[in-house]
């Protein structure tokens, strides 16, 4: 054989020894494009959510607009909230749900991506931080492609997590 056909064979091997349930998720269809595709655009917030727990734990100096947001909720909430509690919970959160995402938690767990944008919405809408009712509808976008992978997904969710 060639080194051509002999990688081919390995291929082909390699592929026969995976899971059928593994096998149907890498097919190439529209849906399951389609939820890659969002699965990739919702990924954004772990990105924010790292600032967010750096300030928790106190490597990163917390600024006017996150005290802004802290105080806001703790209004809302009738009690006192400290700032680095508040950004370790959101951050977590967001963290959690790409995790769950990309199927390492249980699909539930995608809540801690959709609740955090639904309530940024929220307080956008109340001009939380100053100047960001501009900010009211991104958000509630973003929830909705972040739900949809809920509906996409139609891999089992037995609350294990995933194996690489």
């Amino acid at each position: 054989y060639s080194k051509a056909k002999l990688l081919h064979k390995a291929q082909i091997t390699k592929l026969q020894k995976i899971p059928k349930s593994r096998k149907d998720t890498m097919g190439s269809s529209a849906s399951t494009t389609l939820l890659t595709t969002l699965k990739v655009l919702c990924l954004p917030t772990a990105l924010v959510s790292i600032p967010m727990l750096l300030v928790a734990v106190g490597l990163r100096p917390v600024d006017d607009d996150q005290l802004a947001i802290a105080q806001f909720w703790s209004d809302l909430a009738g009690v006192a909230i400290p700032y680095k509690f508040f950004f370790a919970f959101v951050g977590t959160g967001k963290l959690i749900g790409n995790a769950a995402m990309w199927g390492y938690l249980p699909k539930w767990l995608r809540l801690g991506v959709v609740i955090p944008a639904l309530c940024g919405s929220y307080m956008h809408s109340h001009d939380v931080p100053a100047g960001s009712t501009s900010m009211t509808i991104p958000p509630i976008v973003f929830a909705c492609m972040a739900a949809s992978t809920w509906f996409l997904d139609d891999s089992e969710d037995s609350g294990k997590t995933k194996k690489t």
